[in-house]
């Protein structure tokens, strides 16, 4: 007679393991109560549950986004984010409309099991007058936009946002998730 359920060896037998397996099946519920229960952890414990969730699966991505998203201690974000660009493969994708001085441009993005996002831009005498961040369920596609390289919008709309914060104009909250398309630029 073999091993017991109970005593066979499986890969992942944290406390965590059934609650992370309904995440990774796509199941809200549990990730928005994973979410609402490390709001509610002091810094030690929030810290620990990071711990306890790259142990206890190997694809960690939603529930560190999701704790991304409830963190208000600086440092702590900066943590979960470099656990989030170790663990996860963004795949990002842009389209322009206009040119530099007159148009709109769309950085997309998505993590590897999560929604797709958007960062977009629109601006008109070579001024930003509109950013937002749309989720999938909300882009707005109007067909004016061709699809174009990150590069070729970054390199329109890295003018205009510099601009823009020179200015002191605001930036929608947590719009530091669309760094990476600007990680590569060359300011040389």
């Amino acid at each position: 007679m073999g091993p017991g359920i109970a005593s066979a060896d499986r890969r992942h037998r944290g406390p965590f393991a059934s609650l992370l397996e309904k995440i990774r099946q796509q199941d809200e519920g549990a990730l928005d109560g994973l979410a609402f229960a490390y709001g509610e952890l002091g810094e030690a414990d929030r810290q620990a549950l990071v711990h306890a969730v790259l142990q206890d699966t190997h694809e960690p991505i939603q529930p560190l986004v999701a704790f991304l998203a409830v963190e208000e201690s600086p440092r702590l974000r900066q943590r979960l984010l470099g656990l989030v660009r170790t663990w996860g493969k963004i795949k990002r994708s842009a389209s322009l409309g206009g040119d530099s001085t007159q148009g709109e441009a769309r950085l997309m993005q998505s993590l590897g099991g999560l929604e797709i996002e958007s960062l977009r831009i629109t601006w008109e005498d070579n001024e930003i007058n509109h950013i937002e961040i749309e989720p999938c369920g909300n882009l707005r596609l109007d067909g004016l936009l061709s699809s174009v390289t990150v590069s070729e919008a970054i390199e329109i709309v890295t003018p205009l946002l510099w601009a823009h914060i020179r200015a002191r104009r605001g930036l929608p909250p947590e719009v530091e998730r669309f760094a990476g398309f600007f990680g590569s630029l060359s300011l040389g």
